[in-house]
């Protein structure tokens, strides 16, 4: 999969389209120096103080983003969720039975 370069930021610094390996591998690097600002480890076993054998994970270098829908988004779900509740409770038998599926009610 690949990724694709955006945001103003990316526009400054004159990036544009998809994001090639070399560019990938270059995020870990010093901009000026290019000096390796993370490095990679294999994972390795050791024994902790109570002799129990710990297995670390492989490190890798990566970055990670969070996107999150704001707060009026989440509000309006809600909303929407307590009107159709509402509208299922109004209408009563006539929508028909319920019958537990798992550990969640299913209307027919």
């Amino acid at each position: 999969m690949a990724g694709a370069w955006r945001g103003q930021l990316a526009a400054q610094f004159g990036l544009g389209g998809v994001v090639s390996a070399e560019d990938f591998a270059r995020l870990s690097q010093h901009p000026q120096t290019g000096d390796q600002l993370v490095r990679q480890r294999g994972s390795y076993e050791y024994q902790d103080a109570e002799g129990k054998t710990i297995k670390t994970m492989e490190h890798r270098a990566g970055w990670n983003a969070t996107f999150s829908a704001p707060k009026s988004v989440s509000l309006t779900a809600t909303r929407l969720v307590i009107l159709v509740a509402q509208q299922f409770t109004a209408a009563g038998p006539s929508c028909g039975s319920t019958k537990r599926n798992g550990t969640a009610m299913q209307t027919l």
